[in-house]
């Protein structure tokens, strides 16, 4: 199954707020970056440009629903 436009995005605001947390440590980052996603890869693989392409880099851009 592939991410949908809101899941990606959802997934990418979540990381940011854990980069913005200065409370955040490296440990916390790499275990939330090893979470699967709803797709099921890991969230290490969410491509995060502001431009297409964007989503999970092995499934490829998400679904627009």
């Amino acid at each position: 199954m592939k991410l949908t436009k809101q899941q990606a995005d959802e997934i990418e605001d979540e990381m940011r707020q854990l980069e913005a947390n200065p409370e955040t440590t490296i440990h916390q980052m790499r275990l939330f970056m090893q979470c699967p996603m709803p797709c099921g890869h890991a969230i290490g693989n969410l491509l995060t440009c502001p431009d297409l392409p964007y989503g999970c880099v092995i499934c490829g851009e998400p679904d627009e629903k």
